[in-house]
Parts: C-alpha cells; structure tokens; sequence
C-alpha cells in the first residue's frame, strides 16, 4: 500500500476479531521470529498505550474494520510520505 493511503501515527482503530481500539504508532513492521511476515502498522491497545513491547500488534490496512479517530496531520507528515513513496518506487 502506498504511504499515501495510511492512516497517520495516533489514529485509531478497530480490527477483524480485536475487541479493543488499537492505537496506530508506526509503519513498515517486520517480525523478527517469523522473517517472512510483515504488517504495514504496529499498535497499542487504546487507551492504555505502551505496556510491554510484547503487546504490540502488527497489522494490515485490510485487517481495519473502522476508523475512530484519524491522526494528526501536516507538512512534516506529507514530507515523510513523500520520502516513503519515493523509497518504495526505487527498490
């Protein structure tokens, strides 16, 4: 997916068979235990947040069921999408 159509850091989210919000705080994960696997965000539940890095939660833009919140937005943001764009077309 290009970076254009993720949901930006903070936003949040409910997913397929997730009964809690997940909240959205990066992109591009890739799972050291299974090499092959990636997901384009990494959350938290919401509204807890951080509690151990082994409570993350890798998932796809297909696993999202609805948006509650979409996150903040700005140049800084559109600058880093560019980037990411970019980077992605070159490989």
């Amino acid at each position: 997916m290009e970076m254009k159509n993720m949901l930006p850091i903070g936003s949040i989210v409910k997913l397929k068979g997730i009964g809690r919000k997940i909240m959205i705080f990066g992109y591009d994960q890739h799972n050291r235990s299974k090499p092959n696997m990636n997901f384009e965000y990494i959350g938290v539940v919401y509204p807890e947040g951080h509690i151990d890095s082994k409570l993350h939660l890798g998932f796809n833009h297909n696993d999202i069921v609805e948006v509650v919140y979409e996150g903040y937005q700005d140049e800084e943001r559109q600058d880093f999408v560019n980037i990411m764009n970019s980077v992605k077309e070159n490989l």
